[in-house]
């Protein structure tokens, strides 16, 4: 999905874009990878399940704590 530098690390950022204008296919991996995780993984639509569940176990938990 894209690749990985530390804050401030120019030269890091440097080598990672060349890598796409070097390979271009790979680039068109990367988005087509990118691509697939935000449909199938990071959505709001998925996540917003996750997210009403823990809200709900903590309301839960707070009320079972605090009477």
């Amino acid at each position: 999905m894209g690749f990985l530098y530390a804050p401030g690390d120019v030269g890091g950022l440097a080598e990672g874009l060349q890598r796409w204008i070097d390979d271009p296919s790979a680039l068109c991996r990367t988005r087509e990878a990118a691509r697939h995780a935000a449909e199938t993984r990071f959505n709001w639509e998925k996540e917003s399940v996750v997210f009403l569940q823990c809200i709900e176990k903590a309301l839960k938990d707070a009320k079972e704590n605090h009477g």
